[in-house]
């Protein structure tokens, strides 16, 4: 389920999400669907509890999570 959950993810993503540029390399024109996965797999967050909730904190300059704010309110 949770595979499966992540795959649903990546696809959303690939839609969305432009290829990382290299300054030394043209752009490449395709998103891999497991770099896509991996990006959001690795991004770092803090997980701070206060008034009995529990709430996750990016980074201010976290681009994957805007990304993923518009894949929640799509789906």
């Amino acid at each position: 389920m949770a595979f499966n959950c992540l795959r649903f993810i990546g696809q959303a993503v690939l839609g969305i999400a432009m290829p990382p540029m290299d300054d030394e390399e043209p752009a490449q024109l395709r998103y891999r669907l497991r770099t896509a996965l991996l990006d959001f797999i690795k991004v770092g967050c803090k997980i701070v509890r206060h008034a009995n909730q529990l709430f996750q904190k990016f980074g201010k300059n976290c681009h994957n999570f805007f990304i993923m704010k518009e894949i929640y309110a799509r789906y």
